[in-house]
């Protein structure tokens, strides 16, 4: 599904290769990062808070078995998850940029 909907930049897809196993990928959207990572062999949690988007990223990911999707805000899944307990984490927020919430525990989070 990656490659027929999703573009990345040139090389990208190689450094995406170099992660950890266990990924969260926060704002999530249509799965552009959440599916690649799978691809890849990573087990992905990916979080988006819009309707539209995270029932196409339901749909999106749900043949790949390993992105398990949270339909809630990051807000909500930043204050209710250990983010020390992923090898990695993904941030692609929208154009309004972090929430001082999330910045605060990303910045705390040892990842």
């Amino acid at each position: 599904i990656a490659d027929e909907r999703f573009e990345l930049r040139h090389g990208a897809r190689d450094r995406l290769h170099d992660l950890a196993t266990d990924v969260a990928d926060l704002y999530a959207g249509v799965g552009l990062f959440s599916l690649v990572l799978a691809g890849r062999g990573c087990a992905v949690d990916a979080v988006e808070g819009h309707d539209w988007a995270a029932g196409d990223l339901q749909a999106n990911a749900a043949p790949t078995g390993r992105v398990r999707v949270h339909h809630r805000t990051v807000e909500t899944f930043v204050q209710r998850t250990r983010l020390n307990d992923f090898g990695t984490i993904v941030v692609d927020p929208p154009r309004t940029g972090l929430s001082s919430l999330v910045s605060t525990a990303l910045i705390g989070a040892r990842v």
